[in-house]
């Protein structure tokens, strides 16, 4: 493209840099593409910063990077001299033996003055993926471009693709301050990997065939912390969050011809360790035996700190074993389910469900982001979002499950908070 062409001449003669004539035209290349990866981050909302490299070993052969024709001498030097010029701001990446995070460099007013001069095209760097991904065992993509698998994948992939062309004319925001971001995403005690702004195309996993799994994926919402969910803006309004309570213990009662009354997390004699009961379930859902799912519930209590400080002693098969018995035997109904696999058949349904909600929001030109058995919306459109995800779980499942909001209506920001995308455009004019 030219644009880039001519703002990678004129931010080459503002590095000056000394290379050697046969390595010029490398790391001319090498700056075009950080350019563009750069413009991508600053244009579009929900985050500036972008993850790069600067480990050897990433840019071996066969690596992405490699592929991308990136090479780690022209990557480190231009990073190098970004920084020192003043064209990005640089927050070092870090490996503490456990746990890392790359390098993220933002493009400051200086740069950002060169991708207006020269009118970056942003929506020609679109990416296009596959829409429809269907996996093996081993959860590697499976080739559905030929037979009955093709024919099968058809007609998902052509919904998919209208709920994508729906959905990227709206403006989807992370409506928090440059500081509470940098806090979350950057500093390096949080260990979270900022959202990637142009993830905003919805593609459905299939797991071994297309009865089981099919949620949607690939919307950056999905990957940030749930409480800074309630800070999306769609169209530059404030949104809410709506979720169907106890989806899948509904689903198995209402396959038993049962209806689900109570709460089925709180359980005779257990009364007060409904999360850990929670939690149980939902592994016992997803695992094949009730081995793995003690071992998974064990595992996502002692990783996660808030739980393991309140929990730890549910861990000890004191607690656990009798607790997982007296679940089973309270859900006496469902029990044979219970330790099958049989979540990846539940993911189908409520993939099934999701599709309807989104179908019927597109309808009435309402765009709504799927985090799997919840959705966001606009606030002003919370009970038209209440009444289709009522309409899809009756056509779905023949119930009516109940939904919850989950989290309050977002407030409008005070005058210390701002839209982060117009503090960008602000400090590029």
């Amino acid at each position: 493209m030219p644009e880039v062409g001519k703002a990678s001449s004129e931010v080459w003669d503002m590095l000056g840099l000394k290379v050697s004539k046969s390595s010029k035209k490398r790391y001319k290349e090498n700056l075009a593409i950080l350019l563009v990866n750069l413009y991508v981050a600053w244009q579009t909302p929900g985050n500036p910063f972008l993850a790069i490299s600067l480990n050897r070993n990433s840019y071996g052969r066969g690596q992405r990077l490699s592929a991308l024709h990136l090479r780690y001498e022209a990557v480190k030097c231009l990073v190098d001299a970004l920084k020192e010029h003043s064209l990005v701001v640089f927050h070092s990446g870090f490996f503490d033996g456990v746990q890392g995070r790359q390098t993220r460099i933002r493009a400051t007013r200086k740069l950002t003055n060169a991708f207006i001069k020269y009118r970056f095209p942003l929506h020609r760097l679109t990416v296009e993926k596959e829409l429809i991904v269907l996996r093996d065992i081993e959860k590697k993509p499976i080739d559905i471009c030929r037979g009955n698998h093709a024919q099968i994948a058809k007609p998902l992939r052509e919904r998919v693709e209208i709920l994508n062309s729906f959905h990227g004319n709206a403006t989807w925001e992370l409506a928090v301050p440059e500081e509470a971001f940098i806090d979350y995403f950057v500093r390096r005690d949080k260990k979270l990997h900022p959202p990637n702004p142009t993830k905003k195309n919805l593609h459905r996993i299939f797991n071994l065939d297309f009865e089981r799994g099919g949620r949607f994926y690939g919307v950056w919402h999905q990957g940030i912390p749930k409480e800074l969910r309630s800070f999306i803006h769609i169209n530059g309004s404030p949104t809410i969050e709506r979720d169907y309570r106890a989806i899948h213990p509904t689903i198995l009662y209402a396959w038993a011809g049962v209806s689900l009354k109570d709460d089925p997390y709180i359980i005779g004699g257990y009364e007060k360790y409904r999360k850990p009961i929670k939690l149980l379930f939902n592994m016992a859902i997803n695992a094949e035996t009730e081995t793995d799912a003690l071992k998974a519930f064990r595992h996502e209590i002692n990783s996660k700190d808030n739980l393991k400080e309140q929990y730890s002693h549910c861990t000890k098969n004191e607690w656990l074993i009798p607790a997982y018995a007296a679940m089973c035997y309270w859900h006496r109904q469902i029990d044979k389910n219970l330790s099958t696999g049989i979540g990846v058949a539940l993911q189908r349904v409520d993939s099934e469900i999701a599709e309807h909600v989104l179908f019927s929001m597109f309808k009435q030109n309402i765009p709504t982001i799927p985090i799997h058995d919840s959705f966001i919306v606009p606030s002003q459109f919370d009970q038209q979002l209440a009444e289709a995800m009522a309409a899809a779980s009756m056509a779905v499942v023949g119930v009516r499950i109940p939904t919850d909001l989950k989290e309050p209506v977002t407030q409008p920001f005070s005058p210390t908070f701002f839209r982060y995308s117009e503090c960008l455009c602000k400090c590029a004019s």
